[in-house]
C-alpha cells in the first residue's frame, strides 16, 4: 500500500540543491516593500555604504539537517566586517542566471552599525532554520 506523500529523498535533494548553488544574502533599506510575491534578487532600495558590496554576502556553511517537522535548510550567519550601513531586512537568494528569492527577513527596525560588524543572525534548527520542507 503506497503512503500519499512527498518523497524524503526529494525534500532533502531539494534543500541540497539550494546550498549547492551558492545562495548569496543581500540588505535592503526601510523601503523596500516585499513580500512572498518577491521573484529574485533585486538592486531596488539595496543598502549602499562602506563595507557593502551590490548583491550581497555568499551564504557559508549551509547543511540540511532532519527534524521532527522535516527536512531544514541551515547556514551560519553572515557577518559584514567593518561595515557602515542602515539595513530593515535581507533577502535570501540564489545566485544563479534567474537570482530567485528563497528567504524575506524582516528585522523588525532598522539596524545601524558604524564601522564595525554587521550580523544578520539566521533562523536556527529551533526556529525552522532558513526553510524546512
Amino acid at each position: 500500500k503506497l503512503k500519499d506523500c512527498v518523497a524524503d529523498s526529494f525534500r532533502r535533494g531539494a534543500l541540497e540543491h539550494i546550498v549547492k548553488s551558492r545562495p548569496k544574502v543581500a540588505l535592503y533599506t526601510n523601503l523596500a516593500q516585499y513580500d512572498q510575491s518577491l521573484e529574485k534578487y533585486t538592486t531596488e532600495n539595496e543598502v549602499r555604504g562602506d563595507g557593502y558590496q551590490p548583491g550581497g554576502y555568499q551564504l557559508e556553511g549551509g547543511v540540511v539537517i532532519e527534524t521532527a517537522q522535516g527536512f531544514t535548510l541551515l547556514f551560519h550567519s553572515p557577518v559584514w566586517q567593518n561595515a557602515t550601513i542602515k539595513a530593515r531586512g535581507a533577502v535570501l537568494y540564489l545566485a544563479d542566471d534567474a537570482n530567485r528569492a528563497i528567504r524575506l527577513i524582516d528585522f523588525g527596525k532598522d539596524i545601524v552599525s558604524t564601522a564595525g560588524p554587521f550580523t544578520v543572525k539566521l533562523p536556527g534548527a529551533a526556529d525552522g532554520g532558513v526553510i524546512t520542507i
